[in-house]
């Protein structure tokens, strides 16, 4: 039961599981049955000293909208009410909906969050504490008026036991404290970047992980795995509209006063900027322990699959992510040398329904040379003889660096009168960023490849000017839309990192490494990135 109520499987086979455990195995549900269901869910959330209604209401709701009560109209009426389900009724329709489908096709390098997963109390704590947090009404206070010191000061919640008294909490058990940073600020920021607030609540609070149960789904949120060496967790909202990253505490600090300030202001001025959209602070104390935590958004729009990104900072140490994943190959199966040809996973879909055919890369290694040519084609999977083949991770899903960006013969071709904007904008950017003593950003690149007949309708409610085309960049021949946007923005040029460029600068050119003082790696990243767009 546990599987199915995670992401394996397929959309019908975790309805079909739903329908199977609250129905008790019957051929009908009826509202009595749902009643215990409905009860339980709305109990859990009382504990938590979170109201999202009546049970009797959503239940009457609910089997209105599943009257039939067979298996077929289950499947049928789950999916045309993902969204009510999932909020437990406190959401209906949503701007975002078509994101807010059943989680079921998660992409090779995450993994859903649920019930015996490490991370599953942190998760849960945090997905409680941002719904008690993001439950008090901050914008109306400071609408009207300019911000003071205190509107970027923390504000604390207890989270009790369930709902315990704190005389009702046995002994030696661990209290654990929510704090929200700033947040008047962060609301504005949210209202300012056209944040639907019930999406994002949603999204991110734990309603939507107790509806999902009623959907044969238990996962909450997904931990992505990532290429940098940060040290740093990062979680997926479900939808795939927010990163939630934990931060240590010299970055976190860029995000107290007087820093925010400037970048809140900063942005208001530059809708068009490329910096990341922050749009919430936190942290949580468990005892003695603290965990740090920034909401951001997602830079890749989610109505499109990505099949290509890459994380780019105009530096070539240690940027090349794809000979490194094919000498792994080659430790763990030395024997598959003797083949030249790599197959790759193929590019999952974003649609959980579909079964359409397998696009597999295959990469070529020449003899004469260490560089990967890659091709891609629409095939069915293939069943011959590939034993000695070397199976790398799905790349599709996986940030790739700047010399796997030229290795690839790759550019970013977006017209003169663009790219000058685009330019424009990164000077304005990277100077805040050195005004700051920030160092280390990276370009994030995110590569949609147009299939035939698709088409890419205008964002014209977005702010910013390279978001207009379906959330992203056509490019001049319209067969490539771009995502991009500038990551890695919290690190400043402190004394660990001038450690690191003395280091570094004595093993290798000084000038190719990614730890450099800000005036300087500023002036590389904009040379570099005004060489590979055309």
């Amino acid at each position: 039961h546990r599987r199915s109520l995670t992401r394996v499987g397929t959309v019908q086979e975790k309805l079909t599981f739903a329908f199977t455990l609250i129905g008790g195995g019957k051929e009908r549900i009826t509202k009595k049955d749902m009643e215990p269901f409905a009860n339980s869910l709305f109990t859990i959330l009382k504990k938590m000293r979170l109201r999202v209604g009546e049970a009797n209401d959503f239940l009457d709701k609910l089997f209105l909208r599943m009257s039939e009560g067979t298996l077929s109209c289950f499947l049928q009426k789950s999916l045309e009410n993902v969204v009510f389900i999932q909020s437990l009724g406190t959401v209906d329709k949503l701007k975002m909906e078509p994101n807010l489908q059943l989680e079921c096709a998660a992409q090779s390098v995450t993994s859903s969050i649920s019930f015996g997963h490490d991370h599953w109390m942190l998760v849960l704590l945090l997905c409680w504490g941002l719904r008690i947090a993001l439950g008090e009404a901050y914008a109306s206070s400071v609408k009207d008026r300019p911000f003071r010191k205190s509107d970027f000061e923390a504000t604390t919640f207890p989270l009790r036991r369930l709902g315990c008294n704190p005389q009702e909490v046995p002994e030696g058990l661990v209290d654990y404290t929510f704090l929200a940073y700033a947040a008047p600020v962060f609301r504005k920021l949210r209202d300012f970047f056209k944040v639907d607030e019930h999406e994002f609540k949603l999204s991110l609070g734990p309603v939507r992980l107790l509806g999902n149960i009623l959907l044969g789904n238990l996962g909450a949120l997904r931990e992505v795995v990532s290429t940098g060496r940060s040290g740093s967790f990062f979680f997926q909202s479900t939808n795939g509209n927010y990163f939630l990253k934990t931060l240590p505490f010299k970055e976190f600090f860029f995000l107290r006063y007087p820093s925010l300030l400037d970048y809140y202001e900063y942005v208001f001025k530059n809708p068009n900027t490329l910096m990341t959209r922050f749009l919430g602070a936190f942290k949580l104390r468990a005892g003695a322990q603290r965990t740090r935590l920034v909401i951001m958004s997602n830079v890749f729009e989610q109505s499109y699959s990505i099949d290509e990104q890459y994380d780019l900072k105009g530096s070539t140490v240690d940027r090349r992510v794809m000979q490194s994943m094919m000498n792994l190959s080659l430790e763990s199966d030395p024997s598959s040398l003797s083949s030249s040809t790599f197959s790759m996973p193929a590019i999952p879909t974003n649609d959980p329904l579909s079964s359409s055919t397998t696009t597999t890369t295959t990469t070529t290694l020449t003899p004469s040379s260490s560089t990967l040519n890659c091709s891609s084609a629409n095939v069915a999977p293939s069943t011959g003889p590939e034993a000695n083949s070397i199976s790398l991770p799905d790349l599709s899903a996986i940030a790739l660096k700047d010399l796997d960006f030229s290795d690839r013969g790759r550019s970013i071709s977006i017209g003169i009168e663009r790219k000058n904007q685009l330019l424009e904008q990164l000077e304005k950017d990277t100077s805040f960023f050195e005004v700051h003593n920030i160092c280390d950003y990276s370009l994030l690149v995110g590569i949609h490849m147009i299939k035939e007949n698709e088409t890419v309708p205008e964002f014209s409610d977005d702010l910013s000017v390279f978001r207009k085309d379906g959330g992203g960049l056509l490019s001049v021949d319209k067969k490539q839309l771009y995502f991009i946007g500038i990551i890695d923005n919290l690190t400043t040029f402190d004394i660990q990192k001038k450690g690191e460029a003395a280091l570094k600068g004595m093993i290798h050119d000084r000038n190719q490494i990614s730890a450099m003082p800000p005036k300087e790696y500023r002036a590389r990243f904009l040379k570099y990135v005004a060489n590979i767009i055309q």
